[in-house]
């Protein structure tokens, strides 16, 4: 994959996830775009933590980690 069709990956949970958590998918985007995240992957982890639904997922805490 190209590094913008990267980006509309990342962008396309931010619809999906909570109100409370898309300006922290904005920023894990915004790192991936300026390179300081320079792993698809853990860019990619981290915006799927953020933006589930799941009540065990989101009162771990794991997704802020």
């Amino acid at each position: 994959m190209t590094f913008k069709n990267n980006l509309t990956e990342l962008g396309s949970y931010i619809n999906k996830a909570p109100e409370q958590n898309r300006s922290k998918i904005k920023y894990v985007i915004n790192l991936y775009e300026n390179k300081q995240i320079p792993n698809i992957k853990t860019a990619l982890n981290a915006t799927k933590l953020l933006a589930s639904t799941n009540k065990n997922t989101m009162k771990s805490g794991k997704a802020e980690r």
